[in-house]
Formats: C-alpha cells, sequence, structure tokens
C-alpha cells in the first residue's frame, strides 16, 4: 500500500478573479503520484509554479476541482486530520512558552492540556529543545524555533509530514545544521516526508526522491530517485546528479 497517492489531481483558482477582469489561475494539471512509506521525497520546481498548493491539496486544505488524494490506501480528498503539515513560517504563538507552542495543535484536537505537555516534554531531548521548555519565541533563534514548529507537527502522530520550506528563511550555516539534524531524526520517526524546497543540495542530501514540478500550470516534469551513497557536494555522483537536476528545472521554467 502506497503512503500517498495522488490520482489525477487538477485545479484551478476561480473565485475573485473573473470579477476583476482577470482570467481564471490554472495551478495542477493532471498529477498522478504514488509515494512509497517512509520515503522522504522532496519537490522543487519554478517560483509560483504550485508546489504550496499542492501541499494544500494534499493536506485537505484544497479540494481539488479533480482528482482524488489517498493517504494509507484511505480517499480523503478535501479533508483535513490525515496528514501533519509545517507551513513556510513557524507560526509560533509568543505569549505561549515552547511546550505550549508544541502542544498547540493537539489541544485544538481537544487533547487535555497536561496530556499534551506530557507528550511534548518526553520529546524535547529528541528535538534538541531540552532545557528550554519555558523559553519564549522570541529568546528563540532562527533553527530553535523551527525545531518547535516541527515538535508541533510530529506531536500530531500523522503517517505523513508534509513540510513547506522550513528551512528556507534560515541563514545557510544554521540551514546546513538543520539539514544534519532533520536528517537524523527523519530515521527515527520513521515517517513519509514529503519537502518542499528550492535547494537542490539540500534535496539532493536529505530525499529519498526529488520531484521537478513544471511551470504553472504544474504538471510532474520528471521523478529522480537519488543514488544511494551519493556523497559531498564534491562527489563526482553528487555533481552529475545535481546537474540532471539543473537541466531539468531549466526545462521546468520554460513556459
Amino acid at each position: 500500500m502506497k503512503s500517498v497517492e495522488l490520482r489525477n489531481i487538477s485545479h484551478t483558482f476561480a473565485s475573485g478573479r473573473s470579477g476583476r477582469g482577470l482570467p481564471d489561475l490554472k495551478v495542477l494539471d493532471q498529477i498522478d503520484l504514488a509515494i512509497e512509506p517512509g520515503w522522504f521525497t522532496a519537490f522543487i520546481g519554478p517560483s509560483g509554479a504550485g508546489k504550496s498548493t499542492l501541499f494544500n491539496v494534499i493536506t485537505g486544505l484544497i479540494k481539488p476541482d479533480q482528482g482524488q488524494v489517498l493517504v494509507s490506501g484511505e480517499q480523503v480528498t478535501g479533508k483535513t486530520g490525515h496528514v501533519a503539515y509545517m507551513p513556510q513560517k513557524d507560526l509560533l504563538l509568543p505569549w505561549r512558552n515552547v511546550i505550549r507552542n508544541a502542544t498547540a495543535g493537539l489541544e485544538a484536537l481537544g487533547t487535555p492540556v497536561a496530556e499534551a505537555a506530557e507528550r511534548a516534554q518526553e520529546m524535547l531531548g529528541l528535538f534538541g529543545l531540552e532545557g528550554f521548555n519555558e523559553a519564549y519565541p522570541g529568546t528563540l533563534s532562527g533553527g530553535m524555533r523551527q525545531r518547535v514548529a516541527l515538535l508541533r507537527t510530529v506531536l500530531l502522530d500523522k503517517p505523513v509530514l508534509a513540510l513547506d520550506e522550513p528551512f528556507g528563511a534560515l541563514d545557510a550555516l544554521t540551514r546546513r545544521q538543520m539539514q544534519l539534524w532533520l536528517a537524523e531524526l527523519r530515521t527515527r520517526l520513521g515517517k513519509t516526508i514529503l519537502f518542499i524546497t528550492h535547494d537542490i543540495e539540500e534535496a539532493l542530501f536529505l530525499s529519498d526522491e526529488i520531484v521537478v514540478l513544471s511551470n504553472r500550470p504544474a504538471r510532474i516534469l520528471r521523478r529522480f530517485t537519488v543514488p544511494e551513497g551519493i556523497g559531498s557536494m564534491d562527489d563526482l555522483l553528487f555533481i552529475k546528479t545535481r546537474k540532471e537536476l539543473l537541466d531539468s528545472l531549466k526545462e521546468a521554467e520554460r513556459p
């Protein structure tokens, strides 16, 4: 059984545009994709191609005009609660400390505050947050804030995590540290991870496979299985695969 299946997904934004004399905006065009359980799949493509819209479809925040979304074999098109979603911004609440921010999702689902806090406390060490349970967002670095946001996402205990450019706003050094941390964490979580990025090196370092989306309306232009044993950025296999991805991205940017 596949972890996530997208069957002939298409979507057009129409509401509010035609009234201003603007044409409808087709964003997704007949996307078919099946993702294996436990795989880390990165999505890359031109800016504005529809990557975040696709994630909104997968998580049920948008019901597509056409097609079906299946999670673990269950048809969940337009239904939320089956995939844990972390958007680009951490969205931490400044008046809540680390523990209460981490438990915000659980509390929204009706989990008692004390039970949610206990579950979060047990995972602080795994997320590098031990000793920071009473800290507030304003005192945390960008990397630490992203760890809290990811902990909040993981605590929802869904089989699929959808991460939309979680490290995009971080400086280069912090981003590298977070990549190394996530690479270690993913083996311990054992979950299927969907990951949007504009960084080819990041995609190659973290992923089992990379999906290249075309310019809008987004179609799947190519799927890369990341070679086993791919090394550092000066490794010949890494350089060869990166060039193939860059060539695909150039193709993707064509109208």
